[in-house]
């Protein structure tokens, strides 16, 4: 008997994280799509392809990382695929 009270305070604690878990997941991405939607209407399909672009090129930076072949600090680079939209719209308007 004891062991079911004690079962069951248990999974009811588990119960309650997991929920926590699962709302902050919902909000963090749901709010990145929501954000992105909003996005999406400003870039072009240059900017597209150019931050896709920088991203193959960050992906291929931890590659080389993981393999232990360089020490590049990727989350250095980060800002670089917000940059990289913002230098074709320049280049467009001039």
């Amino acid at each position: 008997m004891i062991e079911k009270v004690i079962e069951y305070s248990i999974r009811n604690r588990f119960i309650i994280l997991i929920l926590a878990a699962a709302l902050t997941v919902l909000l963090y991405q749901g709010g990145l799509t929501l954000g992105a939607g909003l996005v999406k209407t400003a870039l072009t399909e240059p900017m597209l392809a150019e931050m896709t672009a920088t991203g193959g090129t960050l992906i291929l930076a931890i590659g080389l990382n993981l393999l232990d072949l360089t020490a590049i600090r990727v989350a250095n680079f980060l800002p670089s695929l917000a940059l990289a939209p913002i230098i074709v719209a320049v280049l467009q308007w001039l």
